[in-house]
């Protein structure tokens, strides 16, 4: 027999203009230890640098970076996928995959940051149905693979692949464009 539980099921709405294309505009990447995040009762976020940021800010005072992409490369997704077992326990796996067209040095050395052991990540992505998601904000992503490929022919794409994998305890956070700017315009104060 199942729980008693509180939770309301609502109806699901369909309605044309919800046909959106898939794909992302933009994916913004910051350390987990560097931003802090408050939740008010309605839901609405409101982002703050951490006391002590763990950071060097290489390229200013943004905890959130910007991770260029082809956005017609057909590679690039974010997909968040929970289960529910039997048990009553349940997981959340957002993964975000990000093609780099050209295996170069710089772009190397970069994924090996987003890559290295213990190192928490949290991710802003924007799709191309104009929505904004916040990613790995409880528990952190991870950069999981790297993968560079040659290719083996001309039709082939030489790049490397960057792989972020999280679990959370819920879907990804939905937040509006409003919130999403809001935390890109996160500086450090000295």
């Amino acid at each position: 027999m199942g729980c008693k539980s509180t939770k309301k099921l609502v109806p699901i709405v369909f309605v044309c203009e919800d046909i959106a294309s898939g794909g992302l505009k933009a994916i913004h990447i910051a350390k987990k230890g560097d931003i802090k995040a408050t939740f008010d009762v309605d839901g609405a976020v409101t982002f703050a640098m951490a006391t002590e940021p763990h950071s060097v800010f290489d390229v200013g005072d943004k905890p959130f970076v910007l991770v260029e992409f082809n956005n017609k490369d057909g590679a690039t997704k974010f997909t968040d996928v929970k289960t529910v077992q039997a048990t009553g326990q349940s997981e959340a796996i957002p993964v975000i995959t990000i093609q780099l067209p050209k295996m170069t040095k710089d772009k190397r050395d970069a994924l090996s940051g987003y890559s290295s052991p213990g190192v928490e990540l949290v991710a802003l992505v924007w799709t191309a149905a104009d929505t904004y998601q916040l990613i790995g904000l409880d528990f952190g992503l991870y950069g999981s693979e790297v993968n560079g490929d040659s290719g083996a022919s001309r039709g082939d794409l030489n790049a490397y692949t960057l792989t972020l994998t999280g679990s959370e305890s819920h879907l990804s956070r939905i937040i509006t464009d409003v919130e999403y700017e809001a935390a890109l315009a996160l500086a450090v104060t000295a």
